[in-house]
């Protein structure tokens, strides 16, 4: 199952194009937005937007970054915090 990048490209955009399929992103996927760059969060909040309606966001998902996303943006600004604290 030898595929050339070209052809799983056209794979990818006859799927999308008839809209048969669904993405259903683990709760790490939300989680990281805090750490990536500006950049990669942008990207992936547009490729979101495109493909909305194929999304689906289980509640399990959903309860799982109620739970944990403060302890994720936290840990993100400490991160900024120790960075300045070595530059004073």
């Amino acid at each position: 199952m030898d595929k050339k990048f070209s052809d799983i490209k056209k794979e990818i955009q006859r799927v999308i194009k008839e809209n048969d399929f669904c993405i259903v992103f683990d709760t790490n996927i939300y989680l990281n937005l805090y750490e990536y760059s500006p950049e990669v969060t942008d990207f992936f909040v547009g490729l979101s937007e495109k493909i909305i309606d194929n999304l689906i966001l289980p509640d399990t998902v959903k309860r799982e970054f109620d739970r944990n996303h403060s302890t994720c943006l936290h840990r993100q600004r400490r991160k900024f915090e120790n960075v300045t604290a070595i530059f004073k």
